[in-house]
Order: C-alpha cells, then structure tokens, then sequence
C-alpha cells in the first residue's frame, strides 16, 4: 500500500534500479521507450510472482506505462517533491497566463510530484459511487516520442504526460500534451476526432467532472512550473536520508527534495474551483463585483525597461465594494 512520499520513493527507486544497465549502457538519458523494454524485460525473467505482477502492471496497460515513466523522470531529478498551500492552489487554479509566459513554460526537472491539498480536485469512483479527491499528482515530459502537430487544434499535442493518484488503482491521466493543452478540459480537447499523440482518459468510468479535473491538474502542473521560478514563491527544504536507504547509485545527498509554493492570500476561492467542477448556474444578481482572474505576465524592467520578468498577480474582486457577489451553486452530475 502506497502510503506516503516515502513509498512513493521506494518505487520510484526500484524502476529507477530495473533501468540501470540500459541506462549505463549510453551517455544520453533513456527514452521512454528504453524505460519500458527495460522493465518490461524484468517482468519476464523473474521468478518472483508479485514482482511479475508489479512490473506488468507498470508496462501494459497505459496508466500503468505513465506511472512507471513519471516516476522513472522523477527519480532522474532526485524526487522533487512540491507543497502547496489549500487556498494557494485554488487561487493559481482560477488564475490564467499569458501566450508570452506560456510560450516560455518548462517543467524544472525530468519529472515531479506535486501533492494536491485538502479535496481541492476530485475524480469518480465507480465502486462507492461516490467522487473521491486526487491525493499527489506525477508529471513529466516524454523523451525520445514525437507526435503528429498536422492539423492540432489549439496547440494542444505536445510531450508533457502526468498522472494524478486518487488511490492506488483509481487515476486521472493524460500524455501527448503541451503546456497549453495542459490547461484544457479533457473535453474541450477532443471536439475535433483525437489526433495522433493526443490521448486523455481516466482508468474507469469517466464523468464530466473527471473531464474538468483532468484540465485542472494540467493547470496546476504548468501554474506549479511557472510559480518554482520565482524565487519568492518558493522555500525548499531537504528531507534527510533514511538508513534503510543507501542513496541512488548517481547521486549523493537527500532522499527527496520538498518544496513549498505560495504566498499569503486574502481571497478563498476554493468554492469556486468547487462549483467549477461539478456544474455551475449562474446568480441573478445584476449589480455584482466580479473577479479579475489572476494571471502570470512579463512584466517590463531595467534600464529602459527592456528586460522582462514573469510576475504573478493574485486574483481579486473588482466592482463596487457594496455590491453583491455572485453565488454559485454546484450541481452533482
């Protein structure tokens, strides 16, 4: 049972140790492709049944491929483990970007994890009938793939791929995807018939509400990437090695990096997030104050103003102060 970072870790570890003659074997990092031939052929020749089980789970079925890859990329950059604050993350979530950021947008290691506050994005679970919250999110971007762009609409095919983990066997996921298909509903991606390299689905039943939490998680990768560049959003501290682990066989030091994103926020807009997800009607209130989305944007400076740097601007209510604000309510689908 996959618990915590740590077991996270230990996975991680454990495909990262399965690619290690492949890996030894050439200069430049693995392709995708070489991850899953170097697993899939430890799949055939073990003798231990749970480990046959495992491995097969990580090399067949295409959500098991995007995990054993995600964790691969994110044991490649020393397990970069990112925090976010509940109502921090709600607020990069109804924030927008401009093409100028967007168009400079890089994840800032091979892979991530990001652990997903609270019950901020949630996903249908088949078996209890019930929506269930996505519990840490892995991304990274695919090596050694390249996608069909003939006819791509709105930008969207791309090599970023994530996984986001309710649980063990219940996960939203998507690859084939840039950054800007990335902040895009799963549907809203898939009005025109599904191009080569674009895929998007979740490994059981998928609702409306998974179509809109698959964009989410999308935004809060791209939002979290953007967000590590700038040095006062972020604090970092180390988690110490445990004795029972060694240490990879190319690096020294900590175990897993974490990192803390955010900043103090005056507005809570996890309702909103909320009422997104699961179907919105609008107020009838005609005076109202409406909200400015936050945003990423260059903003000019230097000499000049000729340099360029991205800042972040936290969304807030714009209108008469007295005014009504509009109240959503959500309806379950």
């Amino acid at each position: 049972m996959l618990k915590d970072t740590n077991d996270w870790i230990d996975l991680a570890e454990k495909i990262w140790g399965i690619c290690k003659t492949a890996r030894e074997a050439q200069k430049e990092p693995l392709t995708d492709a070489q991850i899953l031939d170097a697993v899939n052929a430890r799949a055939v020749v073990t003798s231990n049944y749970s480990e046959m089980l495992m491995l097969g789970a990580l090399t067949v079925p295409t959500d098991g491929q995007v995990s054993c890859l995600t964790l691969y990329r994110w044991a490649e950059g020393a397990y970069p483990t990112v925090e976010i604050g509940e109502k921090f993350a709600a607020s990069l979530l109804v924030s927008s970007m401009s093409d100028e950021v967007l168009e400079t947008v890089k994840m800032p290691w091979p892979g991530i994890s990001i652990i997903v506050p609270g019950e901020l994005l949630q996903t249908y679970e088949p078996t209890t009938k019930k929506y269930v919250p996505i519990r840490r999110i892995f991304a990274s971007v695919a090596v050694g793939r390249t996608f069909n762009t003939e006819g791509d609409h709105a930008g969207t095919t791309g090599n970023w791929q994530f996984i986001g983990m309710a649980s063990e066997v219940l996960s939203l996921w998507r690859f084939g995807v840039s950054p800007k298909g990335m902040l895009m509903a799963s549907d809203d991606m898939l009005k025109e018939p599904c191009k080569d390299g674009l895929y998007e689905f979740s490994q059981m039943e998928h609702t409306d509400v998974d179509s809109k939490t698959a964009g989410l998680i999308g935004k809060l990768v791209v939002m979290t990437c953007v967000a590590l560049t700038m040095k006062e959003m972020v604090t970092e501290r180390a988690k110490p090695k445990s004795k029972k682990r060694k240490g990879r066989d190319t690096k020294e030091g900590p175990s897993a990096r974490f990192f803390t994103i955010g900043k103090p926020i005056t507005l809570d807009f996890r309702e909103r997030v909320k009422s997104y997800m699961f179907g919105t009607r609008q107020s009838k209130e005609l005076s109202v104050q409406f909200m400015v989305a936050g945003h990423f944007k260059q903003q000019p400076y230097g000499e000049k103003r000729a340099q360029r740097k991205t800042i972040w601007v936290e969304p807030y209510w714009k209108g008469d102060e007295t005014a009504a604000i509009p109240v959503r309510s959500h309806v379950v689908k």
